[in-house]
């Protein structure tokens, strides 16, 4: 609240924040419930000077998702993605290529999004 110019907050949550994904009903709601506070606290926050953004990547190639065959994002690639989210401004950033087609699909049609996510 001190901050001279304002603070920003990154969460960092997952694209299973917008939609469960099968045999990961836990997670995502967690994802979900942390997306929801996202929300909740921009208003509140706002006033203060204080931005608050959603990150919501798809799989980033770490221990978690090794076993899954699907496409993954370094780590790395990630950060570059969150970072040019946060210069052009973005609330909830799609960091990589995979969360840039979903959120696409997600402002398109959350339930089309949601039917895609029950595939995986």
């Amino acid at each position: 609240e001190r901050a001279p110019g304002g603070a920003t907050i990154v969460n960092v949550l997952s694209l299973g924040a917008l939609a469960s994904v099968p045999s990961f009903g836990g997670y995502s709601a967690s994802k979900a419930a942390a997306y929801s506070v996202t929300q909740a606290l921009r208003p509140e926050l706002r006033g203060k000077h204080i931005d608050i953004l959603a990150v919501l990547p798809g799989p980033i190639d770490t221990d978690m998702v090794k076993a899954l065959q699907l496409p993954k994002t370094s780590p790395a690639d990630v950060a570059k993605g969150v970072i040019a989210g946060i210069a052009r401004g973005e609330e909830d950033i799609f960091p990589d290529p995979m969360a840039q087609q979903m959120g696409a699909l997600w402002n398109k049609s959350p339930k089309e999004f949601e039917r895609a996510f029950a595939s995986f």
